[in-house]
């Protein structure tokens, strides 16, 4: 059975503009969730490993990098029932601005943007954070690389639910802790 050329060149057009309007609803449900600063930005990076060796060995992998007044704003998804960007969001962060920084040339704002989505709602959040300067991410990784070698003492967290779900609970035994 012969397919007609008319029928045949109807279902590729069908299809080139099915693929087309399936991309731009993509691009609208994504750009629905950003704050207006980065509306007019430009996609410049998406889902990236950049790696540095300087100051310190670091692999990072960002979410999203936004061309926007000559810098790059990162953002960063989370999803979590809490509508909250963290300190450890703010660290992730600031450690994917030095890794970029020191992969590329190009400059990376000092602000970001933490997107939360809820699992049970699949509602958004953009939080703009302030990220951490290189000095104060060297300073916690020679803290830390410190702290393994068994040179520095570490100390307990102020957060019990961070020590309750934390590996090294056994040893450690922050309940024997006074301010715990």
């Amino acid at each position: 059975m012969k397919i007609p050329i008319a029928a045949f060149i109807l279902v590729v057009i069908c299809r080139l503009l099915f693929g087309f309007i399936k991309r731009a609803r993509a691009r609208q449900a994504e750009n629905a969730w950003l704050p207006s600063e980065l509306r007019s930005a430009k996609l410049v990076f998406a889902e990236r490993t950049f790696r540095t060796w300087k100051p310190f060995p670091l692999v990072a992998r960002i979410d999203r990098g936004y061309l926007l007044n000559g810098k790059i704003v990162l953002t960063e998804l989370k999803t979590r029932n809490i509508t909250q960007a963290y300190l450890s969001d703010i660290v992730e962060l600031s450690a994917q601005k030095l890794a970029m920084e020191q992969e590329t040339n190009f400059r990376v704002s000092e602000t970001a943007y933490v997107l939360t989505e809820n699992p049970n709602t699949l509602r958004r959040h953009a939080h703009k954070v302030h990220l951490l300067s290189s000095a104060s991410l060297i300073a916690m990784a020679t803290r830390r690389q410190g702290i393994m070698k068994g040179e520095i003492e570490p100390c307990f967290a102020k957060s019990k639910g961070l020590c309750g779900q934390c590996v090294y609970r056994d040893q450690c035994r922050p309940e024997l802790a006074s301010n715990q």
